[in-house]
């Protein structure tokens, strides 16, 4: 999480960037799931501009989303 003082600055989004190349390298590494409180300020559309797409799952109220790391 950013603290809200320094969101907008690119943090965030570098930070996912560089962590989602991790995973990548990840030999078994398939897929990246995330989770968000729907609402409000919620960060759908950041996640959604890294290529996260909706599952259509939800857990305890939270939106499931992930990312597919391998191409078939």
């Amino acid at each position: 999480m950013i603290a809200e003082e320094h969101q907008g600055k690119g943090y965030g989004r570098r930070a996912m960037e560089l962590l989602i190349e991790h995973v990548k390298m990840r030999p078994m590494a398939e897929e990246l799931t995330l989770s968000y409180v729907p609402g409000e300020g919620s960060p759908e559309g950041f996640y959604r501009g890294l290529g996260f797409e909706p599952t259509g799952e939800e857990n305890d109220g939270e939106v499931m989303m992930s990312l597919r790391l391998k191409r078939d």
